[in-house]
């Protein structure tokens, strides 16, 4: 049996809890947090950001939906692309 804390594992725990558990479930909550912290260092190397982050920033990155005039310029500028396209001269 390993003893663990699990305000390690819980960090929304007020009080400090530790347990008694069995060697299986301590090394699984171990890999747990390994892959957790790798998966942190990776967003951080490849400089991905949360949308918390920054006020205003949503702005940037979230779109509207679309309404349905929108979708109908877009379906048609579509159609007029394709059309001049087919158009070209196969070389």
């Amino acid at each position: 049996m390993t003893t663990i804390k699990l305000n390690n594992y819980y960090p929304h725990l007020t009080e400090c809890v530790t347990l008694e558990v069995s060697e299986e479930i301590a090394v699984t909550l171990s890999i747990g947090g390994r892959m957790c912290d790798s998966y942190k260092r990776r967003k951080r190397d490849h400089d991905e950001c949360s949308l918390d982050g920054t006020p205003g920033f949503e702005a940037d990155v979230t779109y509207p939906p679309l309404t349905p005039e929108e979708i109908m310029e877009l379906a048609e500028d579509h159609a007029a692309l394709y059309a001049a396209l087919g158009r070209l001269p196969p070389v």
